[in-house]
C-alpha cells in the first residue's frame, strides 16, 4: 500500500501543472456548443488527442527516474510496479508494462553517469510531440521482437527512424503493415532464434 509522501515545497512543475488543470476546467465549463459543424468538432478532437498523446512523453521519463532512484520502502511498497499500481490505480501488470516502455523511451544513464539516447529515440521524440499513441508504440516495440540478432545496428536504427516517421502519419493498423514489409526485408530467410530486444 502506498504511503502518503511528505508534502514538498511548490515547484515550477507544480505551477505549470496548475495552469494545465485550470485550462481543462475552463474548457469543461465552456463546453462545445459553439462548435457548429462536424469539421470544427473533428479539428478540436484532433487537438485534444494530441494533448492526450503528449502526456506519456512526460510520464515515461518520470517513471524511468523513479525506477533508477528507487529505494525499497521509501513509499511503503517493496517495488516500483506496486507503487505505481497503487498511485495510478492501475493493475501491477499494466505498471510493469509502463516501466518497460519507459526503459525503451527514456534517456539511459550509464554506471559512470553518462547519458545515452533512448533505445528507440525517434519513437520517443514522436511520443514527446504527441504525434503517436500507445498503439503505435506497441507496433514498433513488437517489430523489434522479431528483428534478427544478426541485423546490423545501423540498419536497425534506420528501421526505427522510418517506422517512427511513418507512425506520425499512419494509423496503427497501417503502421503494422509497413512494419511487416520492413521485417520481410530485414529477415528474408524468416525469423531466427533470438531477437534484438524483448518488448
Amino acid at each position: 500500500m502506498l504511503s502518503n509522501p511528505t508534502p514538498q515545497p511548490a515547484t515550477r512543475v507544480d505551477a505549470a501543472l496548475a495552469k494545465i488543470e485550470a485550462g481543462f476546467r475552463e474548457l469543461r465549463d465552456a463546453g462545445f456548443d459553439e462548435l457548429a459543424t462536424n469539421p470544427q468538432r473533428v479539428v478540436v478532437t484532433q487537438r485534444l488527442e494530441t494533448i492526450g498523446r503528449t502526456v506519456p512523453g512526460f510520464v515515461y521519463p518520470l517513471i524511468n527516474t523513479i525506477e533508477r532512484q528507487w529505494r525499497c520502502g521509501e513509499l511503503g511498497d517493496d517495488n516500483v510496479a506496486n507503487t505505481l499500481a497503487d498511485a495510478l490505480r492501475i493493475s501491477p501488470s499494466e505498471a510493469r508494462t509502463r516501466i518497460r516502455i519507459a526503459d525503451d523511451l527514456s534517456p539511459q544513464v550509464t554506471f559512470s553517469g553518462a547519458r545515452r539516447n533512448p533505445t528507440y529515440p525517434a519513437t520517443a521524440a514522436a511520443v514527446a510531440d504527441g504525434a503517436i499513441g500507445d498503439e503505435h508504440v506497441k507496433v514498433i516495440r513488437e517489430f523489434f521482437r522479431h528483428v534478427r540478432l544478426d541485423v546490423e545496428n545501423e540498419t536497425a536504427e534506420l528501421a526505427e527512424q522510418k517506422l517512427a516517421e511513418q507512425a506520425r502519419v499512419l494509423r496503427p493498423d497501417q503502421l503494422r503493415t509497413a512494419a511487416n514489409r520492413i521485417l520481410g526485408y530485414l529477415n528474408p530467410d524468416g525469423p531466427a532464434a533470438g531477437s534484438r530486444t524483448g518488448a
